[in-house]
């Protein structure tokens, strides 16, 4: 056998990370296909981006720049912008409605904005906590996490959860803790009445993280060991983790067996999944 042919057997048996593309912003935005996690196209974008949300049809993405205190919109999949809304008040959490709005956590102005897809103009303004974090939409109209307990909040099984920074998930009254030296900051609903978390080490850049699910009986499982993981998401059958320590997007089975380092080298801090595109929504931020 060639020397060539070697090496392509011997690249191919690898597995596990995404084909290689262009080299990766520090801070923008990164498409990755779906399927496999192959590169699609990425664009440098703010100064401090945060967090991810894409609209219904999947043809816009809209990213939340906290220290610049902006919301842009961008086309997808080839990334031109469309517009952007000075929101000050160092926005965070994103989370576009089911009337097509999108909602923005303003983590120093304790208050969500409701913007217009279409152009970003300020729709509505709602009252929130101090230090608001990821929102949830209820019955009982938007609400979020406040960071005087933790920044990760889920609507599942009809119930309210929320992360106490401090090691524990809180279900209404009831306090469920996580194994020592875990602490929560992001919550998805699992599609069962539990959550997914993403927990910090101690020392977020330093000390090991993981990926937690909560079932509805309360019972807390390790999915995946990861450093920094900033969030978590299940899309596709897949689970996909924003592993900012680990410097690539993880992959996993639902049960929680690694399958994938995608984006490596990157450092992502958010991610949304594009259904009708295919495409996963990647946000990085190398200062964060």
């Amino acid at each position: 056998m060639g020397r060539l042919a070697l090496l392509l057997v011997l690249v191919a048996a690898c597995g596990g990370a995404a084909p290689a593309g262009p080299p990766l912003p520090a801070s923008g935005v990164v498409l990755l296909a779906l399927h496999d996690g192959s590169f699609r196209g990425s664009r440098a974008l703010g100064s401090d981006p945060l967090a991810v949300a894409v609209s219904a049809d999947g043809r816009s993405a809209f990213v939340s720049d906290n220290v610049g205190g902006v919301v842009e919109a961008v086309s997808v999949p080839d990334l031109r912008p469309l517009w952007q809304r000075n929101v000050g008040g160092r926005p965070g959490p994103l989370l576009v409605t089911a009337q097509g709005t999108l909602l923005v956590s303003l983590f120093a102005a304790a208050e969500v904005i409701e913007l217009a897809t279409a152009d970003g103009s300020v729709l509505a303004h709602h009252a929130a906590c101090q230090g608001p974090g990821q929102i949830v939409v209820t019955r009982r109209g938007v609400m979020t996490a406040c960071a005087s307990h933790g920044f990760g909040a889920a609507w599942s099984g009809m119930t309210m959860w929320r992360a106490d920074a401090s090691g524990a998930l809180l279900r209404g009254e009831e306090r469920i803790p996580l194994p020592p030296h875990m602490h929560p900051f992001w919550l998805e609903p699992d599609g069962a009445g539990g959550v997914l978390v993403a927990a910090e080490g101690d020392q977020e850049d330093r000390d090991p993280g993981g990926v937690f699910a909560v079932s509805a009986q309360g019972d807390v499982k390790q999915l995946l060991p990861a450093r920094d993981p900033d969030q978590v998401a299940l899309v596709a059958g897949r689970l996909l983790v924003a592993a900012h320590g680990e410097h690539a997007v993880l992959t996993a089975t639902p049960a929680g067996s690694l399958t994938g380092r995608w984006a490596a080298g990157s450092s992502p801090v958010a991610l949304a999944g594009d259904l009708p595109l295919g495409l996963l929504v990647v946000v990085t931020n190398a200062r964060e």
